[in-house]
């Protein structure tokens, strides 16, 4: 027993995703499914390869041990796949550490100590303080690690952020860490789905990714930062410059299909989804697109049936286009209920939780007249979510854009507090509803007040 505790203590100094706090979002963890949408990881050896060790970390977590030990396999025989890339920007001393610290802990949970000790014996010692390239190599894995896990937030983004930047700082001239820094910058904008423009952090990083590596991926996302601070000419010249290439990779072509949708170059979108079409017709992120291509044709029906298998396959961005369309249809669908079972699905996840709530509140009030009900969900979001950015500015469902706080004070409660026949309870959520929304435009005002003071000071 002695020796079991001694070798336990030995396995919490080594570095592999068990011991880099991750426990802490062990719930996302334990609810993550992996889908058939692609993360780049084709077209990355060492993110597939770090996200291998990490599934087998979730599979323990989740107590899949078949599962992990597969991972473990996995990660062992693209080895060599990793080395022939990244050998020269990498330590591979640090990555055979996070290699056999992941197995130790997958053997120990499977009670293999015997083999545990036998790998603990072959692990290197490495000195980070005395080596950039090990400390750049280390942070850098802890970035792909965290960067698996977006659902997390901002918790898990955060994370990501910090270990990329650090992993830039010991070696600023590998092209991957500054690939993930920008796209998790990327996540963090976007995650109140909010229009919005690049930071100069983003735009910066994803310009040095592809100024250092030509690989086709980087430059579909600086195509794609380009197209969102509307340099439309400049994206279009990346992705046409990419396709004149023929990739063969079916995740380069379903990014270069979105940005030629998004710049209504469809003949050259088609062209892309047909390819990936013959090759993987069941692909989420296909289905996913195809979807977005037929929702541009305005033909809303097919383009609902493509989105709702995209989101049978747990993607959200299509679950929201499929609502999206069959607003337009105008079918009799029941947004209600479809969202309050989305709810269940993604009660774990903050930004989703909170967005469907919204959804749920603002579709009940417009599609079924139900002020009660829509005025239950509002109060449970804000609530369970206090001052969350994404109340300012929301796209529900059924269109439009709209700041919750003002649609509230200026519509939602007027005809509230104007309906005779409300109930005490609705009532006094309602009143509920209206502090919320008193406190935050009186916020709002002394903050601009504080503003215009400093101004003419």
């Amino acid at each position: 027993m002695a020796g079991s505790n001694k070798t336990r203590e030995k396995l919490k100094n080594l570095e592999c995703p068990f011991t880099w706090g991750m426990n802490k979002i062990d719930e996302v963890v334990k609810n993550h499914e992996e889908t058939k949408t692609h993360d780049d990881e084709e077209s990355v050896p060492i993110l597939k390869w770090m996200r291998l060790l990490v599934h087998a970390y979730e599979s323990v977590v989740k107590n899949y041990l078949t599962e992990a030990n597969k991972c473990i396999v996995s990660a062992e025989e693209f080895w060599d796949y990793v080395k022939a890339e990244h050998a020269d920007h990498i330590s591979l001393n640090v990555l055979d550490n996070i290699f056999k610290g992941t197995k130790c802990y997958v053997e120990l949970e499977a009670g293999h100590l015997e083999e545990v000790k036998q790998i603990l014996e072959s692990t290197l010692d490495v000195n980070y303080k005395a080596s950039a390239k090990d400390r750049s190599t280390l942070n850098g894995c802890k970035c792909l690690a965290w960067s698996k896990y977006k659902d997390a937030g901002n918790l898990g983004i955060g994370r990501a952020i910090h270990f990329a930047e650090l992993a830039i700082k010991d070696n600023p001239n590998f092209a991957v860490w500054h690939f993930m820094f920008a796209k998790n910058w990327r996540r963090q904008r976007r995650i109140a789905q909010c229009v919005s423009k690049p930071s100069v952090n983003e735009e910066k990083a994803f310009e040095k990714a592809y100024e250092l590596s030509s690989k086709p991926i980087y430059g579909i996302f600086f195509a794609q930062c380009h197209k969102e601070k509307r340099n439309l000419s400049k994206a279009l010249s990346i992705y046409k410059k990419i396709f004149n290439t023929k990739p063969e990779s079916c995740a380069v072509r379903l990014r270069l299909a979105l940005g030629f949708i998004r710049q209504r170059e469809l003949k050259m979108a088609k062209e892309c989804l047909d390819y990936v079409e013959e090759r993987f017709p069941n692909d989420c992120m296909f289905l996913h697109y195809k979807g977005i291509y037929l929702e541009t044709l305005c033909n809303y029906k097919e383009a609902a049936e493509y989105f709702l298998k995209a989101h049978k396959e747990k993607n959200y961005g299509a679950a929201m286009s499929y609502l999206k369309c069959k607003a337009k249809l105008r079918d009799g669908f029941d947004f209600v209920q479809y969202l309050e079972e989305m709810f269940k699905t993604y009660a774990t996840f903050e930004d989703r939780d909170l967005d469907i709530l919204l959804q749920i509140a603002a579709c009940s009030y417009f599609c079924d007249n139900d002020l009660p009900g829509a005025a239950k969900y509002y109060l449970q979001a804000f609530e369970k979510y206090p001052n969350n950015r994404l109340y300012q500015c929301h796209e529900c469902v059924l269109g439009g854009k709209s700041n919750v706080y003002d649609f509230l004070r200026n519509d939602f409660l007027k005809k509230a507090f104007a309906c005779r026949d409300l109930d005490s309870g609705t009532k006094a959520i309602c009143e509920k509803l209206k502090d919320c929304c008193d406190k935050k435009y009186n916020s709002n005002r002394k903050s601009a007040e504080s503003s215009f003071s400093k101004m003419k000071l």
